[in-house]
C-alpha cells in the first residue's frame, strides 16, 4: 500500500538514500524542523507536487501553493478566506495530478464531507506566477462522502481514481483527460457506509491476489477479477474500528508474507492499531487481531505516548531501514472542544516499526508538538535532499516538517532514545523511585537524598556553597500544642561533588507548622503560623544564634511564645492556620530585594507587628504577600486565587503563581485582585475579578469528575492525559542554563494527585499572557509520589523535593501520615548540545565586581545569588561603589533587555537609583524597562512632581499596554489627589476595553475616588471609552445613599438611551439586597423625563429604580398586568418582578392569577409565600398534581411558611392527593422552629419523627452500615440513586456539577467513605462549619424563614432558602437566630424505602457521574413489545417546528432493546424546536406517564411536555460510544382528562460532550393509572 498522496510527488520518495540502521558506532537520529508557511486556518490539509515544472515539489493549503524547495514565495489559486475556527473550512482534501493531460499538474480538492469535488486548472506556464490570476475551478463529482477518501490506482489502469463514499455507497470515480470536468462514478457497495460522515477508509491488497481491495471500518470489499460493468465486490465483514478512524493500509507489518490493517480507531478520540491477519473459518478464511499501538490510557503503550485526534495516518519508510513506519499525530480541534484531551499538544508522531523475536514493537518519535496533522498529512522528499519530510495543514495553519539527520554519540543517543513507560506502583525505595520516573528524551533523574537523610519536605532552597536546606515538617497536618513542635530545617550537604548529598546537620528543630523556607541577609526566613520569622545565623556556622546580649527575653505580644527560637525575631504574626496547608508558603526573592510568599484561601490571617493592634494589620486569605528584608514592610502584593503554593518570576520580572482547584496559572500584577475559590474580596466593591491566563485545565470534564478532597485518587484516564488533575504545589519559571532553549521562560509545577511535573507556556497578548500547556515534563509512575516543589541550582539542573506519601492533602488524621519518607531528586539534561559541566564556585567568596558579573550569566540562579549578595554587604555598608558603576554599566551598554532589568533590579535593591536614573528608565525605548521604572518609582508610595508629570504623559501617549497595566497598578499607591489625571488619560484608551487585565486594575485604583467625589468621578464615568471601568463607577456611586445622587445627575442631563440604559443597569444592581432606600430629591424629575424616553426599555428600567426607591403608584397597574392571561408573557413576567421587588402587599390575587400560566407559575407560588392570604394554600393544591418536580418543591415551601398553610398541606397528605415523601426533613425542620405543640404534633401523625438523641444517631449509623454492605450497594440501581439525590439532595447540595450551592459541594468530599456519608447525613449537626449554620428569622406576618444569610447591607438581609432567595427588610425583622443546627436537617432517609436508600448511598458515593436511565423496558419476549405501549413511531405528529420525523428501525443497534425494534427519530431540528404529538387518553383518571427516549452521541436535551405542562426536569440524551434508551421515565401520578392531548418535545441544548446534532429518539409511551398515594 502506498503513502497516501498524489501520483506526481511518489518520484520524490522514490528518490530516497536509505539510511543505515544506528550500529555500535553509527548512532543516527531522525529530527524534524519546523517550517510554518501561515498560522491561518485556511483548510483541513496540506499536499504536494511540482505545479510550476521547475522540477522540485511545491507545497498546496487551500487556495495558497508555495514554491520548493525553499515555501517561502506563495501564490494564490483561488480568493483566500480565513475560516472560522468555531466551525469547518470548505477545504479538507486537496490531490495534484495532471488531470486535463496538458502537462500541468492540476488540483482537485473537496471540503466537508457530502461536498462535491471541484478541480482547478493550472493557467500554465504564462499566469502560474501572475498574482492576479486565479485557477479557474470546474465541479467535477457530487457528494464526495467519508472523511478519508483516498486517491490511488485502485483497479490497476493507466490513472489514479478517487475513492470514497457516495450517497451510503463505497465506490470510486473515474476521469477521462479529455474530458476533465464530468467523473464517472463506479459503486462497488450497496448502502452500507455512513454519508456523508462515514470515518475509516483504506485501499490495498488484503487477500494477496494482486488486486487492490477497499479497506473501510466495518470490513473489506474484495476487488473481482474484472470490474467492467461495475459488479458489486465481495464484501468480507470484520469490525476493525467502531465510531471509524482514519486512513487504513494494508501491509505486511510482521513480515510473514501476509498483509495486515493498520488504522487509527476513533477520528475524534482515541487509538491507533495494527490487525494482524490470521486464518480464519471456512466461512471466513480471513481473520485478523487486534494490537493497539496507542489507545485511551498511557498503559496501552509501551513508551506511555496518549493523545488524540488521530484523523489522518500516512505510512512511510521515515529512517530508511526498508520498514515502511507509521506516521500520525493530532488533529487539534478536529471536533472543537467536544473531543477527549481536545487542548493537549498539537502533535506529530513517526512509529519505526522494529521487528524483533518477541514480536512487533512501534517506537514511537515526536516530530512536532505545535503543528498537529489536520486531516491530510503527506510523506515525502520536498526540499532534494533525498529524506522523507511530512506536510501538514489543519486548525494550527499550514506546516512543513523537514527532515534532518544527525550521528551523534553513544551517550546522546541512549539519553534520547524513546523509554518504554514505568507501571505506576508505589511504596518504591528512594532510588528505584528516581529510576522509574519518565523525562523527555536527553533527559536523567537521580536521587541527591533520599530518607532516613531527609523526612517530610515542605519547602526547601539552595545556598550559595550549593547546599540543600530543607524544612521537614513533622507536625502536619496539624499545629501542635505550644512547644511540643516536631518540625525540623536540615542543611544536606554534596561533600564529593558526586550529585548526591549524603551529609545532613540539623540547623533547628522544634517549630511548629513550619511551611516557608528562605536564607540570606545572615540568617534563615521560617514560616510556621501563626509566625514569619527570622533566625539568625550570623556568623555562618550553622548554629542559630542565640540571644543578643543585653535582650530581655521573648518577644512581647506572642501568642505562642514558647515556639519562638531562642534569638529568633517574629517579624509578623496573625498568620492564620484554620487550613493547615493552606498556610503562608512558597518563599522565594524577588528580582526587586523583597521576599515573596503565597497564601490560601481557606485560611484566615490579619497580618502585623507583634502587639499590633486589628485596625494596624493586614487582611490576608488568599493571594502573594511580600516583605522587605532591610525596610521592615510588610504589603499584600496581590488578592485571590485558591491555595497558591509556588510563586516565581520570569526573564522580565512578571509575576506567576500554581494554585489549586480552581485554575492553576495566574499572572500576578501587584495591586491585582483574583477570581476566589471561595468567600468574598476585602473590598465589597471590587464587583468583577481577574481571572486565569490559562487556556486549559490539567483535568477533563468538571472538577467534581474526579477531585475527591480527603480521598487518596488515581485520576481516570481522561484526567492523566490532560495533566493529571487539580491539586497543584511549586512553581519554577526555568531560567538556568542546562536544559534546551525551548524550556526558557516555562512553568513548571508539580501536579499532586497525577504525580507529575506539568509544563505551561506563556504566549503574550495585550498586557499580559496566555498560559498555554506544554507537555508533562516528568511522570512520577509512582501513585505516592508527591511533589512539592523544584528549583534550578548553580549547574542549571533542577531539584525537586518529594514527601513521598501514599496519603495527598485533605487528610486530618496525623496518624495516617507516614513520617519516615522525603526525596529529593535532580533532573539534568544530558542529550546533545548539553553544557559542559561548569566548575563549582561559592559566589560568598566573590568580589562585589564579581557579583556584578555575575548578572550576565545565562543561568538566572547566579544572578540571584549575587543581587541577595550584594543587597547584604549593602545593607552591612561593606559594599563598594565598583559594583554599583559595574552594574550601571550593564544597564547602559547591554543590548538584552533582561540584562538590562537585572541590573536594574539590583541597583534599586541597593538603593542606588536618583531622580535622574529613574527619569532615563522612565524613557527607555523597552516597554519592560519603562514599566519597572513605574513600579520602583512607586515603592515607597511617594513621586516627585516632575515623575508625576511623566506618568500623567505616559497615561496619555505611551503605546504599550504593559506599560499602561503598570500605570494603573500604581494608581493603588498613589495619593487619591494624585490619582484623577492619570486616570483620566487611561480611561481614554478604548483599545484596551477588552483587555484581560487593564479594565479591572484600573478599576481598583479608581474606586476609591467616586466616594471621595462622586460628581468628578462621574465625569470620568461618562469620559471612559472603557465602558466596564464606567459602569463600576456607576455602581459604586449607587451603592451609597448619599452618592447615588451623582448617577441620578447624568441620568437627567443625557438624552442619549444607550447612556441612560448603562447608568439604570448599574443603579439596579447597586440596590440588589438593599431595602427602604431614600428617595433623592433628583430622582423625581430625572424620572419623570425617563417615562418619556421613546425607548421602552429605559421605561421599564426607569420603572424598576422607581419600585426600588419606594414609590408605589406603577403597582397597581402591574397587578393588573400580571392578571392579563392575554398580556404578553415578557410583559408579565416584568410585572411580577416589580411586584415581588416592591413588596406589593395586595398582589396575591394577581399572583394566584399567574398559576394558570407555566412560565409564570414558579416565581408566582414563591412570591405567594409572603401573604398570609387563606386562599392561596387551596389554590395552589389544586394545581399540585401537575406541577412539574421543581413546581412542587416551591409549593411545599410556600405552604409550610405558616402554620395555618402547614395544616392545609397535612389535610392533602392525609387525603392522598399530595406524597408524604414530597415534605423534606428541611420543611419539617422548619416548621418545628414555630414551637407551635400542636403542629409538632400533627407533624408526628402525618410526617414522621425527625428528633433523635445522640445515641440514637449512633445506633441508627450503625444499623445503616450493618445494612449497606458492600455487596448489596454493587446491587444499586445508581441511575435511581441519582434520581432521588435529585429530589432529596439537589436543592442544597452540588454533586458532579449539578444542583444547588447552599449547601457545600460535595462531589470532592470524602464520599468514598460509607461511614462518613452516613455520618453527614444521620447526624448533619454534629459538626457544622460556620458558613453553613442555619439563621431562622421570624418576621412581624407570622412567618418563619430558614436559610443562610449570604448578604447583608444597612438596611436588609439576603438569604438564601432552599428554594429561594429572599431579600427581607431588617425592619420586618422579629426575631434572628443562628442555630446550632446545620441547614441540612435530620432524618432525610426516614421517607425512603429499603432499596431507595441503597441507591442513594451508592450514587452519593460514586465516583463518577452516571446516566439518568430507568429501569429496563417491561419488553414482551413473544411480541418483541412493551404491553399497554404507544409506539412512538405509531403517534400521529400534530405540531413540529423544525426538522423531520418519522420511524427508525433499530434492530441493529445491540446495547439496548428497543420496544417493536422501532422509534420515532426526529432530526434537523436544533434548541428551542418543538415536536407534539396526538396522545389518546381513554377515560380520566390519575396517571403515571411513562417515556422511553433514545440516547446516543449526537442526541440533545429534551424536555416532556404533557399540553405545553413540563414533566420533570430536561432529559439529557446524550450517550457515547453506544446508542440505548433512557430505559422508562416515569413521571406523575398527574390528573388527566378524557380525550386527546398533545405530547410534546422541546430541545432545550445539548450536553457539552455532544456532537451537536441535537436529535430526539421516542422508543414509547405508556399511561398506567395510579391509585391515591399516601
Amino acid at each position: 500500500m502506498m503513502t497516501r498522496c498524489s501520483f506526481i510527488c511518489l518520484w520524490t520518495c522514490a528518490a530516497i538514500t536509505l539510511i543505515n540502521p544506528a550500529t555500535a558506532q553509527d548512532f543516527t537520529v531522525h529530527t524534524f524542523e519546523r517550517q510554518q508557511l501561515t498560522d491561518e486556518y485556511l483548510s483541513e490539509g496540506a499536499n504536494f507536487g511540482d505545479l510550476n515544472k521547475d522540477g522540485r515539489p511545491d507545497i498546496v493549503h487551500g487556495p495558497y501553493w508555495w514554491e520548493g524547495p525553499e515555501f517561502t514565495k506563495q501564490h494564490e489559486i483561488y480568493p483566500p478566506v480565513p475560516q472560522n475556527r468555531k466551525g469547518y473550512s470548505n477545504n479538507f482534501f486537496t490531490w495534484v495530478y495532471d488531470f486535463n493531460g496538458d502537462g500541468w499538474n492540476d488540483l482537485v480538492s473537496c471540503g466537508l464531507p457530502g461536498s462535491p469535488a471541484v478541480m482547478y486548472v493550472n493557467p500554465g506556464a504564462d499566469k502560474i506566477g501572475d498574482p492576479k490570476h486565479h485557477w479557474t475551478v470546474h465541479k467535477v463529482l457530487d457528494g464526495i462522502g467519508n472523511e478519508s477518501p483516498q486517491f490511488v490506482n485502485l483497479v490497476g489502469d493507466e490513472r489514479p481514481e478517487l475513492v470514497c463514499n457516495h450517497l451510503g455507497k463505497f465506490g470510486y470515480a473515474t476521469f477521462d483527460p479529455k474530458q476533465p470536468n464530468t467523473w464517472v462514478w463506479h459503486a462497488i457497495s450497496g448502502e452500507v457506509g455512513q454519508y456523508p460522515f462515514g470515518h475509516g477508509l483504506g485501499v490495498g491488497d488484503i487477500n494477496g491476489d494482486k488486486r487492490l481491495d477497499v479497506i473501510y471500518k466495518d470490513g473489506w470489499l474484495e476487488q473481482p477479477t474484472s470490474v467492467e460493468g461495475d459488479p458489486e465486490w465481495k464484501f468480507h465483514k470484520y469490525v476493525f474500528t467502531g465510531p471509524g478512524g482514519a486512513d487504513m493500509f494494508a501491509y505486511d507489518v510482521d513480515g510473514d508474507g501476509d498483509n495486515d490493517v493498520i488504522s487509527s480507531l476513533q477520528a475524534h478520540a482515541f487509538g491507533v492499531a495494527w490487525f494482524e491477519q490470521v486464518k480464519g473459518s471456512n466461512d471466513s478464511p480471513i481473520d485478523f487481531v487486534k494490537h493497539v499501538i496507542v489507545g485511551d490510557k498511557t498503559t496501552d503503550n509501551p513508551y506511555g505516548v496518549l493523545f488524540t485526534e488521530p484523523h489522518t495516518v500516512a505510512l512511510h519508510d521515515i529512517d530508511g531501514d526498508g520498514l515502511k513506519d507509521i506516521v500520525t499525530g493530532k488533529t487539534y480541534w478536529s471536533h472543537h472542544d467536544r473531543s477527549p484531551m481536545w487542548d493537549a499538544g498539537a502533535v506529530v508522531y513517526w512509529f519505526k516499526l522494529v521487528r524483533t523475536k518477541d514480536g512487533i514493537d512501534w517506537v514511537p518519535f515526536k516530530a512536532d508538538g505545535e503543528s498537529g496533522v489536520g486531516r491530510e498529512l503527506m510523506v515525502g522528499d520536498v526540499d532534494g535532499d533525498k529524506l522523507p519530510d511530512i506536510v501538514v495543514g489543519g486548525m494550527k495553519g499550514a506546516h512543513v516538517l523537514r527532515h534532518k539527520v544527525a550521528r551523534v554519540s553513544e551517550k546522546e543517543f541512549k539519553a534520547i532514545q524513546p523509554k518504554k513507560a514505568v507501571a505506576m506502583a508505589n511504596g518504591r525505595t528512594p532510588e528505584e523511585a528516581a529510576a522509574a520516573m519518565t523525562v523527555p528524551e536527553g533527559f536523567q533523574v537521580k536521587l541527591s537524598a533520599g530518607e532516613p537523610l531527609v523526612h517530610q519536605p515542605i519547602a526547601f532552597t539552595l545556598d550559595p556553597r550549593g547546599r540543600i536546606w530543607v524544612a521537614e515538617a513533622y507536625t502536619y497536618p496539624n499545629r501542635a500544642k505550644a512547644g511540643e513542635g516536631k518540625d525540623k530545617i536540615v542543611i544536606l550537604e554534596d561533600t564529593d561533588g558526586d550529585g548526591t548529598f549524603e551529609k545532613r546537620k540539623v540547623f533547628i528543630e522544634g517549630l511548629n507548622l513550619v511551611s516557608g523556607l528562605e536564607i540570606g541577609f545572615g540568617g534563615v526566613w521560617v514560616g510556621a503560623a501563626p509566625y514569619l520569622m527570622f533566625i539568625p545565623d550570623r556568623n555562618g556556622d550553622d548554629i542559630p544564634d542565640g540571644p543578643v546580649a543585653g535582650s530581655s527575653g521573648p518577644q512581647a505580644g506572642l501568642m505562642f511564645p514558647e515556639d519562638v527560637p531562642k534569638g529568633a525575631t517574629v517579624l509578623r504574626d496573625g498568620f492564620g492556620w484554620q487550613d493547615t496547608h493552606e498556610t503562608l508558603n512558597a518563599f522565594i526573592w524577588g528580582p526587586d530585594g523583597w521576599l515573596y510568599g503565597c497564601h490560601g484561601v481557606f485560611t484566615h490571617s490579619k497580618v502585623g507587628k507583634p502587639g499590633a493592634a486589628d485596625a494596624d494589620r493586614q487582611g490576608l486569605n488568599a493571594g502573594v504577600w511580600r516583605y522587605h528584608p532591610t525596610r521592615d514592610l510588610f504589603e499584600v502584593f496581590s488578592h485571590g486565587t485558591s491555595n497558591p503554593w509556588g510563586v516565581d518570576f520570569d526573564d522580565r520580572g512578571q509575576a506567576f503563581i500554581t494554585a489549586c482547584v480552581i485554575p492553576h496559572l495566574w499572572h500576578m500584577i501587584q495591586g491585582g485582585r483574583y477570581h476566589r475559590q471561595g468567600g468574598q474580596h476585602f473590598n465589597p466593591y471590587t464587583f468583577e475579578d481577574i481571572k486565569t491566563i490559562a487556556d486549559h485545565l490539567h483535568y477533563v470534564g468538571k472538577i467534581q469528575d474526579h477531585a475527591w478532597w480527603g480521598h487518596e485518587p488515581h485520576a481516570p484516564t481522561d484526567t492523566l492525559a490532560a495533566g493529571g488533575g487539580h491539586a497543584h504545589c511549586g512553581a519554577m519559571i526555568y531560567l538556568g542554563d542546562n536544559f534546551p532553549a525551548q524550556y526558557r521562560n516555562q512553568i513548571f509545577m508539580d501536579n499532586v494527585h497525577g504525580n507529575r511535573i506539568n509544563v505551561c507556556k506563556f504566549d503574550q497578548t495585550g498586557s499580559g499572557f496566555i498560559g498555554r500547556r506544554a507537555p508533562d515534563f516528568l511522570i512520577a509512575n509512582d501513585h505516592w509520589f508527591r511533589g512539592i516543589n523544584l528549583k534550578y541550582g548553580p549547574d542549571g539542573s533542577v531539584y525537586l523535593i518529594d514527601w513521598y506519601d501514599k496519603n495527598a492533602c485533605h487528610r486530618t488524621n496525623p496518624e495516617i501520615w507516614d513520617r519516615t519518607n522525603g526525596r529529593i531528586y535532580n533532573v539534568k539534561y544530558i542529550g546533545p548540545g548539553a553544557p559542559a559541566e561548569r566548575p563549582k564556585s561559592n559566589p560568598m567568596q566573590a568580589t562585589d565586581q564579581q557579583l556584578a558579573a555575575l548578572h550576565l550569566e545565562k543561568n538566572d540562579w547566579h544572578v540571584r545569588t549575587a543581587r541577595r549578595l550584594l543587597q547584604e554587604r549593602e545593607a552591612s555598608g561593606k559594599l563598594t561603589n565598583e559594583a554599583v558603576d559595574a552594574l550601571w554599566k550593564i544597564y547602559d551598554s547591554s543590548d538584552d533587555v533582561t540584562r538590562k532589568l537585572r541590573a536594574l533590579w539590583t541597583l534599586h535593591a541597593l538603593g542606588k537609583i536618583d531622580d535622574k536614573r529613574s527619569m532615563e528608565v522612565l524613557k527607555s525605548s523597552d516597554p519592560y524597562l519603562r514599566s519597572w521604572g513605574i513600579q520602583l518609582e512607586l515603592e515607597d508610595q511617594q513621586v516627585s512632581k516632575p515623575v508625576m508629570t511623566k506618568l500623567v504623559y505616559m497615561a496619555e501617549s505611551d503605546p504599550s499596554a504593559v506599560v499602561r497595566l503598570y500605570l494603573a497598578s500604581a494608581l493603588q499607591r498613589l495619593p487619591l489627589d494624585q490619582r484623577w489625571e492619570l486616570a483620566a488619560n487611561l480611561l481614554a484608551h478604548g483599545e484596551d476595553a477588552m483587555d484581560h487585565n487593564l479594565p479591572l486594575v484600573l478599576w481598583y485604583g479608581v474606586e476609591p475616588l467616586v466616594m471621595a467625589d462622586p460628581a468628578k468621578a462621574m465625569t470620568l464615568a461618562r469620559n471612559s471609552k472603557l465602558e466596564k471601568v464606567a459602569r463600576f463607577i456607576v455602581r459604586r456611586a449607587a451603592s451609597s445613599n448619599e452618592a447615588v445622587t451623582a448617577a441620578i445627575d447624568w441620568l437627567a442631563s443625557t438624552t442619549d438611551a444607550t447612556q441612560q440604559t448603562l447608568v439604570l443597569d448599574e443603579i439596579r444592581l447597586a440596590f440588589e439586597g438593599r431595602v427602604n432606600i431614600p428617595q433623592p430629591a433628583a430622582w423625581v424629575p430625572a424620572y419623570e423625563a425617563l417615562l418619556k424616553s421613546s425607548d421602552p426599555a429605559v421605561r421599564e428600567k426607569a420603572d424598576a429604580i422607581a419600585v426600588a426607591f419606594g414609590d408605589k403608584r406603577i403597582l397597581p397597574r402591574m397587578r393588573g398586568l400580571l392578571a392579563d392571561a392575554k398580556a404578553p408573557l415578557d410583559q408579565r413576567q416584568r410585572a411580577l418582578d416589580l411586584i415581588v421587588k416592591g413588596r406589593d402587599m395586595e398582589a396575591a390575587p394577581a399572583l394566584r392569577a399567574a398559576l394558570a400560566d407555566a412560565s409564570l407559575r414558579a416565581p408566582a407560588i414563591r412570591a405567594l409565600a409572603t401573604f398570609d392570604d387563606p386562599a392561596t394554600s387551596p389554590a395552589i393544591l389544586a394545581l399540585y398534581s401537575k406541577l412539574n418536580d421543581a413546581e412542587k418543591r416551591d409549593a411545599i415551601n410556600t405552604l409550610v411558611a405558616r402554620p395555618s398553610s402547614a395544616n392545609t398541606l397535612f389535610d392533602a397528605i392525609e387525603k392522598g392527593t399530595v406524597p408524604r415523601t414530597d415534605v423534606h426533613a428541611y420543611h419539617v425542620q422548619q416548621l418545628l422552629g414555630f414551637k407551635d405543640e400542636a403542629l409538632s404534633k400533627r407533624i408526628t401523625s402525618v410526617w414522621g419523627e425527625i428528633r433523635a438523641t445522640a445515641k440514637d444517631k449512633l445506633e441508627l449509623i450503625a444499623k445503616h452500615k450493618a445494612a449497606l454492605t458492600p455487596a448489596r450497594l454493587k446491587t444499586a440501581d445508581l441511575s435511581n440513586g441519582r434520581r432521588l439525590y435529585a429530589k432529596t439532595c439537589s436543592a442544597c447540595h452540588t454533586l458532579f456539577g449539578e444542583g444547588g450551592k447552599i449547601g457545600p459541594d460535595i462531589t470532592g468530599s470524602n464520599r468514598a467513605n460509607l461511614d462518613y456519608i452516613l455520618e453527614n447525613i444521620l447526624d448533619p449537626s454534629a459538626i457544622v462549619g460556620k458558613d453553613y449554620r442555619t439563621t431562622l428569622v421570624a418576621l412581624t406576618d407570622g412567618r418563619v424563614i430558614t436559610g443562610l444569610i449570604q448578604k447583608e447591607t444597612e438596611s436588609a438581609i439576603t438569604v438564601r432558602t432552599i428554594n429561594d432567595t429572599v431579600v427581607i427588610a431588617k425592619s420586618e425583622i422579629e426575631e434572628r437566630k443562628l442555630s446550632e443546627l446545620s441547614l441540612m436537617p435530620e432524618g432525610q432517609l426516614n421517607q425512603l424505602t429499603p432499596d431507595e436508600q441503597r441507591d442513594l448511598i451508592a450514587y452519593l458515593g460514586h465516583p463518577t457521574q452516571v446516566a439518568i436511565r430507568g429501569p429496563k423496558s417491561p419488553i414482551d419476549s413473544k411480541t418483541g413489545k412493551v404491553p399497554g405501549a404507544i409506539e412512538g413511531e405509531t403517534m400521529k405528529i400534530v405540531g413540529k417546528t423544525g426538522g423531520n420525523a418519522a420511524s427508525q428501525a433499530m434492530g441493529g443497534f445491540t446495547k439496548d432493546r428497543w420496544s417493536g425494534n422501532d422509534h420515532l427519530w426526529w432530526t434537523g431540528a436544533g434548541p428551542g424546536a418543538r415536536l407534539e404529538l396526538e396522545l389518546a387518553v381513554p377515560s380520566e383518571g390519575s396517571y403515571d406517564v411513562e417515556v422511553v427516549l433514545g440516547m446516543a452521541v449526537d442526541y440533545g436535551i429534551v424536555q416532556v411536555l404533557l399540553d405545553g405542562e413540563p414533566l420533570g426536569e430536561p432529559v439529557d440524551c446524550y450517550n457515547a460510544p453506544d446508542v440505548i434508551t433512557t430505559g422508562v421515565l416515569t413521571f406523575g401520578p398527574r390528573q388527566i382528562t378524557k380525550g386527546n392531548h398533545k405530547l410534546g418535545f422541546q430541545i432545550i441544548g445539548a450536553n457539552p460532550k455532544a456532537v451537536k446534532g441535537y436529535m430526539v429518539g421516542l422508543d414509547y409511551v405508556r399511561l398506567t393509572p395510579k391509585a391515591a398515594v399516601k
